[in-house]
């Protein structure tokens, strides 16, 4: 391999720096001067860089029957009065479709449990990927009315005995043992409790009843 000369590197070494963090430097230069140094700005863009790479992930990671969503990271808690844009952020991608999905359209009597199913995927996948789902998020992506995701989540839980990873359920809200029982919250903020009776078995108090001390505001 023939050696780079010096002369031919500094020719075309203004071409490798034509990035979106140079044009994110140049922006904070121009439009806020004198409120950052060259370090912080540096960081500041590389912060933002990072940021947008994570949003818009390369097509390559992207499958077919897949939709990137934002969705809460599971580590960072609601209280009360925060709103979305004070929670951290995560995105995640969901299978939206699968080809079991195609599949199963061909079975008669499947449509239900596919629904079910595709529901439960969804706040699991996020959850293994760091961020939690409200059942808004999942009404607003299979364009289901929350009813029906709330339905079909309980019902999954009743016949399986497993908790599904959702936002009300994984932020410590489920597991404030009051009431003589577990509370489960939706993304409204509306409660309902699920009574832990040894020996009987489980099922839900009556109706729901808002809770404005820990209501999410979205």
């Amino acid at each position: 391999m023939n050696p780079t000369t010096p002369h031919r590197s500094a020719t075309y070494a203004a071409n490798s720096r034509k990035t979106f963090h140079s044009v994110l430097c140049h922006l904070l230069r121009t439009e806020f001067p004198g409120t950052f140094g060259p370090s912080v700005t540096h960081l500041f863009a590389q912060k933002i860089d990072e940021l947008y790479q994570g949003c818009h992930p390369p097509l390559s990671r992207v499958k077919a029957g897949q939709v990137l969503w934002l969705a809460v990271a599971a580590n960072d808690p609601p209280s009360r009065n925060k709103r979305i844009e004070h929670t951290r952020l995560v995105p995640v991608l969901l299978d939206l479709v699968t080809p079991q999905d195609i599949d199963e359209t061909a079975v008669t009597g499947k449509r239900r449990d596919t629904r079910r199913n595709k529901i439960v995927r969804m706040f699991q996948q996020a959850h293994q990927q760091g961020a939690v789902l409200s059942e808004a998020d999942v009404a607003l992506l299979l364009h289901l009315g929350d009813a029906t995701i709330s339905s079909d989540i309980l019902d999954y839980e009743r016949t399986t005995g497993q908790s599904v990873p959702r936002r009300g359920t994984v932020h410590d809200l489920g597991h404030r043992r009051d009431l003589g029982g577990i509370g489960f919250w939706n993304s409204r903020g509306i409660r309902s409790v699920r009574h832990e009776v040894p020996g009987q078995r489980r099922g839900r108090r009556g109706a729901f009843e808002a809770d404005r001390q820990w209501g999410c505001h979205l």
